[in-house]
């Protein structure tokens, strides 16, 4: 009679572990991480060329394939839009979940503002 109940504990102990185990491993995959913002990456990368004197001749001269071009987010695609009094230029987004991080310069040597816009997938 003991030798049975202790096979049935030990076995009912071996599922339990099981079971937890299972829980423990398959919790990573079923519940959804959260994504870092990229909307703050991009508009420190925005507000970063513009500090170094890199962001304005880009914008008033219209140049968003250089802009482009000049700006590197690994892992993520990207795309700029220069909007100003005259419509906006530029790619359109390429992906259905896409950040936006916006910066608006008021012109170069004159008062010409525009809004250059980053959309990041």
């Amino acid at each position: 009679m003991k030798k049975g109940f202790w096979r049935t504990f030990e076995s009912v102990l071996a599922v339990i572990v099981l079971v937890f185990f299972m829980l423990l491993i398959g919790a990573r995959y079923t519940v959804p991480g959260e994504g870092k913002d990229m909307s703050r990456t991009g508009y420190d990368i925005l507000r970063g060329m513009d500090v170094r004197g890199e962001l304005r001749s880009y914008v008033v001269n219209n140049q968003t394939g250089e802009l482009e071009s000049d700006i590197i987010i690994p892992g993520h695609s990207h795309a700029v839009q220069i909007c100003g009094p005259d419509g906006c230029y530029g790619k359109e987004a390429g992906g259905t979940n896409v950040w936006v991080s916006a910066y608006i310069i008021s012109g170069e040597s004159e008062y010409d503002p525009h809004e250059v816009k980053l959309l990041i997938w």
